[in-house]
């Protein structure tokens, strides 16, 4: 229970930073605070604005994915509390054509003590906070789950090109991890999400 109001306080601290920072555009995303240590650049990749393109499962194939994109949405990130946390922010659609369109909002910040991710995430047709922890592995991937117990399989990949994306698998008939999403990210110019 103190967890949860701990993060929850956290998500209401941060809250005037989603509202007022990415309603104007800002271009300065921050930058990590000189005291954090060599594993905060573990997320630094997803700071700044990204189109996101959905993709599903290959319908012939549901072992790969498919090229067709189901849907495409926005994400931005920057560094919050003097550079000591990240915020990230996600609109199901582009908020600038679709006002309404459902978004979501996640505080990361590093645990020293436990060496690990701890993260926050609120999404507004879901509005209950999520705890979640993420951490690298040696396949050279985050990894992240909800601490309350999760039945998939997600993490992060960043690709040579620079864009990078959030896989999610679950368990197939056989028992099996099988892909079920993937949101690829391409990092956009400063404030070209609420242009196109």
């Amino acid at each position: 229970m103190t967890k949860r109001i701990t993060w929850t306080l956290s998500l209401l601290a941060c809250a005037p930073l989603a509202t007022s920072a990415f309603a104007e555009l800002s271009c300065d995303y921050g930058t990590p605070h000189p005291a954090m240590p060599e594993e905060f650049k573990q997320y630094a990749f997803m700071i700044g604005e990204y189109k996101i393109e959905v993709h599903r499962p290959d319908p012939e194939n549901v072992d790969t994915w498919s090229d067709t994109v189901s849907g495409e949405a926005f994400w931005r990130a920057r560094y919050i509390l003097d550079g000591m946390g990240i915020l990230d922010e996600w609109f199901d659609r582009n908020p600038n054509e679709f006002p309404n369109t459902q978004r979501g909002v996640n505080v990361r910040l590093w645990d020293t003590k436990d060496n690990i991710w701890k993260v926050a995430w609120q999404y507004t047709a879901d509005p209950e906070v999520h705890i979640i922890e993420s951490e690298l592995r040696d396949d050279g991937r985050l990894y992240l789950w909800r601490v309350a117990g999760d039945t998939r399989n997600v993490y992060f990949e960043e690709y040579a090109d620079g864009h990078w994306a959030r896989i999610q698998e679950e368990r197939n008939e056989d028992g099996e991890w099988a892909p079920r999403s993937k949101l690829e990210a391409f990092r956009l110019s400063c404030g070209q999400s609420a242009k196109n």
